[in-house]
């Protein structure tokens, strides 16, 4: 069979060592060069060993892919961020895509399309879309939780898994998907701002928390219009936990270093305690997966806060500005 196929004309690969078809990557490497696939577009690999990966991954940069998976169980969150490094560049088609789940139909929600203007601004290189509304499955799990329904996050996990291939895979890099409900993770966890599973490519964060009002009771909140200062915060928290629960899909760790994006968040307090920035070490990591222009960023990220009244975000990316050197002077 090696002899007959020709690895130019191949475009999509797809390995599996799971026990029914154990050593097959291990074959595949055997038979083949890697580097002889110079039209691959899609890779997929299933239960892969440490060795086999490294093999791949030396050559995996020198393609432009469209679609990557990847099923290792041991598999860490380094190795996720440095095979990212090796697949993203610039002239890649990348795309995030976010599904609203649920209503959104009410007074004190920020526009998904205004949140959605700081994501495209951050994660400069990449396109983002914005899926069509879908109401929640009668079979997700939820909980009462002092009278709030909540649902469990990996319903929302096993939606967006189950749902890609009605997608565009093929140029989906990442899935996001948003609600207003409240969620939680378990027992234990009875409740989280959002949630990330880097090796899956998804995620799901809910807008529940974000609001000052949101102990209020229901009539309370739809009674109160949404005041100027309200709407700054409501603002300012939507778009920091989605730029953080993308970041973990990036291979981002919670920040021990300084106060930073990526500090982890388990209350409100904490969560108005992280920035709109990221820190220089995170911002390194993040540098070397995409490899986009910092000062062209900061640019444009300080034109979406002024354009959207988060003052204190504006000073901060005007004064770091400065102290950026133009290259090209």
């Amino acid at each position: 069979m090696a002899r007959i196929i020709d690895p130019k004309n191949v475009i999509s690969i797809m390995l599996s060592d799971e026990m029914e078809m154990s050593g097959q990557i291990r074959s595949f490497l055997f038979h083949f060069r890697i580097d002889q696939f110079i039209r691959l577009r899609s890779l997929i690999l299933m239960n892969v060993e440490d060795e086999d990966l490294d093999k791949f991954q030396k050559h995996i940069m020198k393609y432009p892919l469209t679609t990557f998976s990847i099923s290792h169980r041991y598999y860490g969150i380094d190795n996720i961020r440095s095979l990212l490094s090796s697949i993203i560049s610039p002239n890649h088609l990348l795309k995030f895509k976010f599904e609203g789940i649920g209503s959104f139909n009410y007074p004190r929600v920020i526009p998904l399309n205004i949140i959605i203007e700081f994501v495209r601004v951050f994660f400069f290189e990449c396109e983002v879309e914005l899926l069509s509304t879908i109401d929640f499955s009668k079979h997700m799990k939820y909980q009462e939780n002092d009278g709030i329904r909540q649902y469990q996050t990996d319903d929302f996990y096993n939606y967006l898994s189950q749902t890609r291939h009605k997608r565009n895979a093929r140029q989906e890099l990442l899935c996001v998907a948003v609600t207003v409900a409240d969620i939680y993770l378990n027992e234990i966890w009875d409740f989280v701002y959002g949630q990330a599973q880097a090796i899956d490519g998804v995620g799901v964060y809910s807008f529940a928390r974000l609001d000052p009002l949101f102990s209020a009771s229901l009539q309370t909140l739809l009674s109160f219009s949404l005041t100027d200062g309200h709407r700054v915060i409501i603002l300012r928290r939507c778009v920091k936990i989605l730029l953080h629960e993308l970041g973990h899909l990036f291979g981002l760790k919670h920040c021990i270093y300084y106060i930073c994006l990526m500090n982890g968040a388990n209350n409100e307090i904490e969560m108005d305690r992280q920035p709109l920035y990221l820190c220089p070490v995170c911002l390194r990591k993040l540098y070397s997966t995409l490899q986009f222009n910092v000062r062209d960023v900061y640019e444009k990220f300080l034109n979406l806060c002024e354009k959207y009244g988060l003052e204190e975000e504006r000073i901060w990316y005007q004064k770091h500005l400065n102290c950026i050197q133009d290259t090209n002077k």
